[in-house]
């Protein structure tokens, strides 16, 4: 029998579970569907909100800002996910961004506001680049300051998500970090059903060790899991004993076709062993 489960996870999580067929007797996404890969608690939060028919999202924001599906809709049974085993969460960065009252996801923002200013001109790529990794990603206020006003000359006219929305973006989109034990009890309250924790690794280099993106967070991961009484998953082992060349792409940071097997596997047990413990 499969467990009804739900993600709050990116795709190291999402990937392995959807994508491997054997794994679908033993884990059922079905009942939220529409769930879609997130990296933070804040994202966590807003679908939340969404299942619950709290908040909604526009469709030309969900395609450009949030990663959110179309399918994501209201669900009865969000109030206190009554049908649902087991959660697992994969919280994969500190840093939020906020905008008009959403909060945007990193992987849109490089997308559809950085990457096209990388074939304006060199001074337009780096200036973005700073702005997004700097300014955003690293939390520094007066670098997104500076890049911020310097992007505006250069976003295109015909840049996919729009000239008015991407300067508003650029102009607007604040970064804050999140704060991961509220982050931890409050989705503990909100689901009421049992958690499991997947920590996530950043980057694998060659020798197998496992990068952990900002320093220490990972660790502020487990820690704060561990107080909770969370059980945790670390996957990092598993590629090392696999084999870091065959278990990654080439850009080390997601897992190949041959590894989706048994890190899938791998999951599963522990999502079972989740509901067990409970």
């Amino acid at each position: 029998m499969s467990l009804d489960t739900i993600l709050f996870a990116g795709c190291l999580v999402h990937e392995p579970l959807t994508g491997v067929p054997e794994v679908r007797q033993r884990i059922s996404l079905s009942k939220y569907p529409g769930v879609s890969q997130v990296h933070n608690f804040a994202e966590m939060f807003q679908i939340i909100d969404v299942l619950r028919g709290e908040k909604d999202v526009p469709p030309h924001y969900r395609k450009f800002l949030t990663r959110m599906t179309p399918q994501l809709a209201p669900v009865p049974n969000a109030r206190d996910f009554c049908d649902i085993d087991v959660a697992l969460l994969e919280p994969a960065s500190p840093v939020e961004v906020n905008f008009r009252g959403y909060v945007l996801s990193r992987n849109c923002i490089y997308q559809h506001i950085v990457k096209p200013l990388h074939s304006v001109s060199k001074e337009a790529m780096q200036c973005a680049n700073s702005w997004f990794r700097v300014g955003l990603m690293d939390l520094n206020e007066s670098v997104r300051a500076d890049t911020a006003e310097r992007m505006l000359g250069y976003i295109p006219t015909d840049i996919a998500i729009g000239t008015e929305l991407a300067r508003a973006v650029v102009t607007e989109a604040r970064p804050q970090r999140s704060d991961i034990e509220r982050g931890f009890r409050r989705m503990q309250a909100l689901l009421g059903r049992p958690i499991g924790v997947v920590t996530y690794t950043f980057r694998y280099m060659e020798d197998g060790r496992a990068i952990s993106w900002p320093a220490g967070f990972k660790e502020e991961v487990v820690s704060v899991a561990e107080s909770l009484g969370l059980p945790i998953f670390d996957p990092s082992p598993l590629v090392h004993e696999f084999g870091v060349s065959r278990a990654l792409l080439a850009d080390q940071g997601h897992y190949s076709e041959a590894f989706l097997p048994t890190i899938a596997d791998a999951l599963a047990t522990f999502a079972e062993s989740v509901v067990r413990s409970a």
